[in-house]
Protein backbone atom coordinates (compact mmCIF):
# COMPACT_ATOMS: atom_id res chain seq x y z
CA UNK A 1 0.00 0.00 0.00
CA UNK A 2 2.97 2.47 0.62
CA UNK A 3 4.40 1.42 -2.45
CA UNK A 4 1.16 2.26 -4.42
CA UNK A 5 1.09 5.64 -2.36
CA UNK A 6 4.63 6.48 -3.45
CA UNK A 7 4.01 6.02 -7.33
CA UNK A 8 0.65 7.64 -7.14
CA UNK A 9 2.51 10.94 -5.60
CA UNK A 10 5.51 10.49 -8.37
CA UNK A 11 3.03 10.09 -11.33
CA UNK A 12 0.98 13.38 -9.52
CA UNK A 13 4.67 15.16 -9.75
CA UNK A 14 5.08 14.29 -13.23
CA UNK A 15 2.20 15.58 -14.00
CA UNK A 16 1.77 18.96 -12.20
CA UNK A 17 5.34 19.40 -13.79
CA UNK A 18 4.04 19.24 -17.09
CA UNK A 19 1.59 21.40 -16.49
CA UNK A 20 3.20 24.07 -15.25
CA UNK A 21 5.77 23.62 -18.27
CA UNK A 22 2.46 23.83 -20.89
CA UNK A 23 0.72 26.88 -18.52
CA UNK A 24 4.42 28.68 -18.78
CA UNK A 25 4.67 28.15 -22.44
CA UNK A 26 1.12 29.68 -23.33
CA UNK A 27 1.81 32.55 -20.76
CA UNK A 28 4.69 33.53 -22.99
CA UNK A 29 3.10 32.99 -26.29
CA UNK A 30 0.54 35.29 -25.47
CA UNK A 31 2.72 37.58 -23.76
CA UNK A 32 4.40 37.82 -27.23
CA UNK A 33 0.73 37.72 -29.44
CA UNK A 34 -0.09 40.52 -27.24
CA UNK A 35 2.97 42.73 -28.20
CA UNK A 36 2.47 41.90 -31.90
CA UNK A 37 -1.19 43.40 -31.45
CA UNK A 38 0.00 46.68 -29.90
CA UNK A 39 2.94 47.24 -32.20
CA UNK A 40 0.48 46.33 -34.40
CA UNK A 41 -2.03 48.92 -33.22
CA UNK A 42 0.61 51.31 -32.90
CA UNK A 43 1.92 51.13 -36.73
CA UNK A 44 -1.42 51.27 -37.71
CA UNK A 45 -2.46 54.42 -36.13
CA UNK A 46 0.90 56.23 -37.38
CA UNK A 47 0.03 54.95 -40.90
CA UNK A 48 -3.48 56.50 -40.55
CA UNK A 49 -2.21 59.87 -39.47
CA UNK A 50 -0.06 59.95 -42.48
CA UNK A 51 -2.96 59.40 -44.69
CA UNK A 52 -5.30 61.81 -43.12
CA UNK A 53 -1.89 64.87 -43.05
CA UNK A 54 -2.23 64.86 -47.05
CA UNK A 55 -5.99 65.61 -46.19
CA UNK A 56 -6.09 67.83 -43.18
CA UNK A 57 -3.82 69.60 -40.96
CA UNK A 58 -1.43 67.68 -38.20
CA UNK A 59 -3.47 69.05 -35.45
CA UNK A 60 -7.12 67.36 -37.02
CA UNK A 61 -5.32 64.17 -38.22
CA UNK A 62 -4.02 63.37 -34.49
CA UNK A 63 -7.52 64.21 -33.30
CA UNK A 64 -9.18 61.37 -35.66
CA UNK A 65 -6.61 59.23 -34.83
CA UNK A 66 -7.25 59.99 -31.43
CA UNK A 67 -11.02 59.43 -31.39
CA UNK A 68 -10.67 56.22 -33.57
CA UNK A 69 -8.18 54.56 -30.98
CA UNK A 70 -10.83 55.86 -27.98
CA UNK A 71 -13.56 54.41 -29.83
CA UNK A 72 -11.66 51.01 -30.51
CA UNK A 73 -10.31 50.69 -26.74
CA UNK A 74 -14.11 51.54 -25.41
CA UNK A 75 -15.61 48.83 -27.30
CA UNK A 76 -13.09 46.73 -26.22
CA UNK A 77 -13.40 47.93 -23.01
CA UNK A 78 -17.01 47.14 -22.68
CA UNK A 79 -17.18 43.69 -24.79
CA UNK A 80 -14.84 43.10 -21.74
CA UNK A 81 -16.90 43.92 -18.83
CA UNK A 82 -19.99 42.35 -20.53
CA UNK A 83 -18.50 39.00 -20.93
CA UNK A 84 -17.39 38.98 -17.04
CA UNK A 85 -20.76 39.15 -15.65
Amino acid sequence: MLIAAVELAEAEGRSLRQSTIDVGFLIALMWIAGMLVIAGAIVAGWGLYQYLTTMVSAAVAALVVGAVALVIGGGALWQIRRSCR
